[in-house]
């Protein structure tokens, strides 16, 4: 589980998160939606331990973890998956080489390559193993980038516009993998601008005025 108390987050003098209260449980599917320059990245980027609070606390599964930064890092790399709108892939080598990179902050990790190649052939992209991703599509890109964020098995998966460089087929087969990912238990929290991809049943928060508030979707 993920508490925000009273978090508070500035940039200089401007409050972007005011005293906001936030709970997620496992295994939730949460859409985050708001007006462009609301606050959804900055909530996500406290989330993923990328920015510290300026008031408040945060928990993860009833640890207060607000003043632990030095192990933000080991937290991250343990707990969180990510998938980004622009991909955050390195151009110039191999998808192999892409989905190691989360094995290099491991001190032991043998079993990164069957790792690897089960998580390809889960998402259908093992005959990409050896392409450079500049040669990839815009699609293959973000499954690739999707393969990254779930190779280490983690608890929480975090998206920030996965959809937004995606045409209407690939970004259904983004959101599909993301289904199959909660039902396997993940939780997912995803902030969109693209209501489109919000489905019935799932939780949906709006950032307005520097606070949050969970709205009714039908």
């Amino acid at each position: 589980m993920i508490k925000l108390n009273k978090v508070t987050k500035k940039y200089g003098d401007n409050v972007i998160l005011n005293k906001i209260d936030f709970t997620v449980n496992d295994g939730e599917f949460i859409y985050i939606v708001g007006q462009s320059g609301a606050g959804k990245s900055t909530l996500l980027n406290i989330l993923a331990l990328f920015d510290n609070i300026d008031g408040g606390e945060y928990s993860i599964d009833n640890e207060n973890i607000t003043s632990k930064n030095k192990y933000y890092a080991t937290i991250r790399n343990k707990l969180f998956g990510f998938v980004f709108q622009s991909y955050y892939l390195i151009d110039d080598i191999t998808v192999l080489d892409n989905l190691l990179i989360p094995f290099l902050y491991d001190e032991d990790e043998s079993d990164a390559f069957n790792i690897i190649n089960e998580t390809l052939k889960k998402l259908n992209i093992t005959h990409l193993k050896n392409v450079k991703t500049k040669n990839l599509s815009g699609g293959e890109k973000q499954r690739v980038a999707f393969a990254r964020a779930v190779i280490k098995n983690p608890k929480y998966i975090l998206c920030d516009e996965p959809t937004g460089n995606l045409d209407k087929e690939n970004t259904s087969n983004i959101m599909d993998l993301l289904k199959k990912e909660n039902e396997c238990g993940k939780t997912i929290i995803v902030v969109t601008h693209d209501y489109n991809i919000i489905e019935k049943g799932h939780t949906v928060y709006e950032i307005k005025d520097k606070q949050i508030f969970k709205i009714k979707w039908l």
